[in-house]
C-alpha cells in the first residue's frame, strides 16, 4: 500500500502517474492527453514501469496522440526489462506486426511466453492460438490446451471460443464434445458472437449435441445482429429449404424482417466503406427472400 505522505508529493513517480491518469479519463473535465504525457514522462523517467507501459501503449495506439512507434517501442522495452507482463505482450505483438525497429520473431515469441507465464490472460491466448495453429511456433496442441485452459479460466471468451474448437478438432489430443460444449457456453454467456454462431450451428443440426432447434436459432440469430456474415447467411439457407412448412415459413418471414431491419440499422450508422458494402449484399439477399414471400423491405 502507498504510504499516504507520498499522494501529494508532486516529485514522486506514484503521484505523477496518478495525475496523469486523472487527465486521461475521458469522462473527466481533467481530460487532456498532453498534460497526462507530461505526467507519465516525469513517472516513467524515475523508472516506474506502469508509467513506462501506458506511455508506451499511448505512442503505440495514437489514439489520443500522435502515434510514434519509436517512443513505443522504447517505452514498452523499460517495462518489459523490469518485468511488466503488459509491457512484454505489448511489444511482442508490436515485433509480429512487423513496427519494432528490428522486429523480432523468436524475441516476440519468448515475451509472449515470458508474458503468459506471468499470468497475462491475453498472451496465453495468443501464443495458445499460435500452438494450436503452428503459426510463429511448432505446432503443439497439449502446450495449446495447457495456454488457453489458463486464459479461459481467467474468462477469456476467445480463449473460451478456441478451447472449445481444440476438442473438436480430433487432430493430436482427445476429442471431447463434453468438455467443447462447456466452454462454449462459457463463451457465449460473454456474448462472444463466433461461439454463439458455433453452438448454434451444432445445435441447429444436432452436431455433437442434442438437436434443439429453437436455442439454435436464437445463438445464430445473436450472432448475426453482431454481425456475423456466416450466421446469417446459414440462417438463411436454412429456412429457405424448408419453406413449404407453414410454420417454419412464417417464422422464416419474420427473422428475414428482423434481419433486414437489422442491417439497414447498421448500414446507417457504419461509416466503414467496406463492410458497408458487405452489408448492402446481406441486405439485398434479404430482400430478394422477402420478396418471395411478397413483402416489402421495412
Amino acid at each position: 500500500m502507498i504510504p499516504k505522505k507520498w499522494w501529494n508529493d508532486p516529485d514522486h513517480p506514484l503521484f505523477q502517474y496518478r495525475k496523469a491518469k486523472e487527465y486521461l479519463d475521458k469522462d473527466s473535465p481533467l481530460y487532456d492527453p498532453a498534460e497526462a504525457v507530461r505526467w507519465l514522462l516525469l513517472s516513467a523517467e524515475q523508472g516506474y514501469e506502469y508509467a513506462q507501459y501506458r506511455l508506451g501503449k499511448l505512442y503505440l495506439l495514437g489514439d489520443e496522440i500522435e502515434q510514434d512507434f519509436l517512443q513505443a517501442e522504447g517505452w514498452l522495452e523499460q517495462a518489459s526489462d523490469q518485468g511488466n507482463s503488459y509491457a512484454k505482450y505489448s511489444l511482442a505483438k508490436m515485433h509480429l506486426a512487423g513496427l519494432a525497429v528490428q522486429s523480432d520473431e523468436v524475441k516476440a515469441i519468448r515475451l509472449l511466453r515470458e508474458s503468459a507465464d506471468d499470468g497475462n490472460q491475453w498472451a496465453q491466448y495468443l501464443l495458445g492460438k499460435f500452438c494450436f495453429r503452428g503459426e510463429h511456433t511448432e505446432k503443439n496442441l497439449q502446450e495449446a490446451e495447457r495456454l488457453l485452459t489458463a486464459s479461459a479460466m481467467q474468462k477469456n471468451s476467445q480463449a473460451q471460443y478456441l478451447l472449445a474448437k481444440l476438442y473438436l478438432c480430433e487432430d493430436g489430443i482427445p476429442k471431447d464434445a463434453e468438455k467443447a460444449l462447456h466452454w462454449l457456453w462459457e463463451s457465449v454467456k460473454q456474448k462472444n458472437q463466433y461461439a454463439q454462431y458455433l453452438l448454434g450451428k451444432m445445435l441447429l443440426f444436432g452436431k455433437e449435441t442434442d438437436r434443439d432447434v429453437e436455442t439454435g436459432i436464437a445463438l445464430l440469430s445473436a450472432s448475426a445482429e453482431q454481425g456475423n456474415v456466416y450466421a446469417a447467411r446459414l440462417l438463411q439457407s436454412y429456412y429457405s429449404g424448408r419453406l413449404r412448412n407453414p410454420s417454419l415459413g412464417m417464422a422464416a418471414v419474420r427473422l428475414l424482417s428482423q434481419l433486414g431491419r437489422m442491417f439497414t440499422d447498421r448500414l446507417r450508422r457504419n461509416e466503414d466503406g467496406q463492410r458497408a458494402v458487405i452489408e448492402k449484399k446481406l441486405r439485398q439477399k434479404i430482400e430478394e427472400k422477402k420478396q418471395a414471400h411478397g413483402m416489402k423491405m421495412g
